[in-house]
């Protein structure tokens, strides 16, 4: 519909330079006439087919909302090229004082279709960047916690050759006791240095221990309930897209709020087929909502969204009593 009715815009265009431009000169041989009309409708074809039909296909599989305005907006063009041209009696020359006038606004109304969409491709491919940003940032992280593992593996190495040097000594000297004692102290020391497992899934655990450390970091209470399968048909890049923004938010939640008391809870399990993934965060009581409005989604809720539908996901932000929760249900 949308294709037609641009097309309809372009004709009007074309039937009302075609007038005005062989109105303006009289007795024109009918091969002449018929060169004029080819060459502009021509002109008016390439230019659809080639050029903006193909900006319009770009997109159309990223624009799941906003063809009605668009739409609108094509029958608002319609209508004024029909009625500033008072098609096709009234601009009959292109010495008309009028017709400089409808030639700028074609050219205008033709302009804007091409702005229209190459602006939604900059978008998406901002949209793009920035999870790729998020992507990378997180890593990084991942490679600086493996890096601190790595370290503490290779002290713990360093160690082991003094540990079994004074398990050596104690047992030279027949002292059990000791022995005894000195094991118990280094398996606690080893149940300390264990690595944090939220999960059996290896994207979702890496994404939670990263945002883990920052919470404790800011001094945020974080609690986790994570029940992921190990493998789960969901592209590593939208996980991350979807998770780290839902966290990255709670974690800007919490620190807006300035609470001693600030507290994020995460909850991730399978239910009848699909990955339920649920965050709530301390929020300003000020914010009340069962669902929250369009015009209050950021960049990181518009990925989140997006990302999901894929999966035939659905989403709901809503914020009570001091608490602002996310949902996230989508195909596993």
């Amino acid at each position: 519909l949308f294709k037609m009715l641009t097309y309809s815009v372009f004709f009007c265009i074309y039937s009302s330079l075609n007038i005005a431009i062989i109105g303006s000169f009289s007795n024109l041989h009918w091969l002449l006439t018929l060169l004029i009309r080819i060459t502009i409708l021509g002109g008016i074809v390439w230019f659809f087919l080639y050029k903006l039909c193909p900006l319009m296909s770009g997109v159309s599989e990223k624009l799941d909302k906003g063809w009605h305005a668009m739409i609108l907006a094509d029958v608002v063009f319609l209508l004024t090229v029909v009625f500033s041209s008072a098609f096709p009696n009234r601009i009959e020359s292109i010495r008309n004082p009028f017709f400089l006038a409808f030639l700028m606004l074609s050219v205008a109304i033709i302009s804007v279709y091409p702005i229209i969409f190459i602006s939604i491709q900059n978008m998406t491919e901002l949209e793009r960047e920035k999870r790729r940003g998020v992507h990378s940032e997180l890593l990084v992280s991942q490679f600086e916690a493996q890096a601190r593992e790595i370290d503490l593996l290779r002290r713990a190495k360093h160690d082991t050759r003094h540990h079994y040097s004074m398990l050596l000594s104690y047992a030279q000297k027949g002292e059990l006791d000791c022995v005894m004692q000195y094991l118990q102290t280094q398996t606690e020391t080893l149940d300390a240095m264990t690595s944090l497992k939220f999960c059996e899934n290896d994207v979702i655990n890496n994404i939670i221990s990263i945002y883990y450390a920052k919470s404790q970091q800011k001094k945020i209470e974080i609690a986790v309930k994570a029940n992921a399968k190990k493998t789960i048909n969901i592209a590593t890049l939208d996980l991350v897209a979807i998770l780290s923004n839902v966290l990255e938010n709670a974690v800007h939640g919490c620190e807006e709020v300035k609470a001693k008391d600030a507290l994020i809870r995460i909850s991730i399990h399978h239910k009848n087929g699909k990955l339920v993934m649920c965050c709530e965060n301390t929020c300003k009581a000020s914010l009340e909502f069962e669902d929250m409005p369009t015009d209050m989604y950021g960049t990181g809720v518009y990925s989140i969204c997006t990302t999901a539908e894929k999966y035939n996901g659905n989403c709901r932000f809503c914020a009570h009593s001091g608490v602002f929760t996310t949902l996230v249900v989508m195909d596993e």
